[in-house]
Parts: structure tokens; C-alpha cells; sequence
């Protein structure tokens, strides 16, 4: 696992598809799947944008 708990892929698919606004974006990507992003959310990840 990477950092933020992703593993390489998910991180990857994370940087192509910059800039995310919000969750549902995400879970647009490949292996986020709903118990990934309920993960990420309960460790109080946070989308922002700059």
C-alpha cells in the first residue's frame, strides 16, 4: 500500500485524473470501489482542490 492506504494502481489513477472535485469522481476510477472510498473517508481523507 501506498500512502494515504492505496496501493500503486489506485494511486496512479488518482494522478491521471487530476483534478477530482469530489467522491463521486473518484469512485468513477478504477478500483475504488464503495468500501475503498468508505475507507478512505473514515481515515478522513479529504478532496480539495488548489
Amino acid at each position: 500500500m501506498a500512502a494515504g492506504g492505496l496501493n500503486l494502481a489506485q494511486a496512479s489513477a488518482v494522478v491521471e485524473a487530476r483534478p477530482l472535485a469530489s467522491w463521486r469522481e473518484v469512485a468513477r476510477l478504477p478500483g475504488f470501489d464503495p468500501e475503498t472510498i468508505g475507507r478512505l473517508k473514515a481515515g478522513r481523507l479529504e478532496i480539495r482542490t488548489l
